[in-house]
């Protein structure tokens, strides 16, 4: 019994960062918009809807490879899932904002 509730209360922290992730790339795609709206190109575009979408994919591509698997394996995917939205999440944030840009805040 208790290892199922430690599992459900892993996967319900997981599926918090799952949604805050989210949150983010959505507050990140309007902040970039409404700064540089006009100015962006079509990667940038691009790379800001895979910002948002690469969450979503992420849970879901999960959920379905874990279908069939064991609590324990589902978790290891679930967390393995996001931490590839975070790779990508920091990605995308690089190739947007290159240090030069953000150096002066370190300054």
């Amino acid at each position: 019994m208790a290892k199922r509730i430690i599992g459900w209360a892993y996967a319900a922290v997981l599926l918090v960062f799952f949604v805050s992730t989210t949150v983010f790339a959505v507050a990140n795609l309007v902040g970039v918009t409404s700064v540089r709206g006009d100015s962006l190109s079509g990667l940038a575009w691009a790379l800001l809807i895979l910002n948002v979408a690469a969450p979503v994919i992420a849970l879901l591509a999960a959920l379905l490879l874990g279908r069939k698997r064991g609590g324990g394996s589902k978790l290891l995917l679930l967390t393995a899932a996001l931490c590839a939205v975070a790779v990508v999440q920091l990605d995308v944030f690089h190739l947007l904002f290159p240090i030069e840009q953000i150096g002066y805040l370190f300054q």
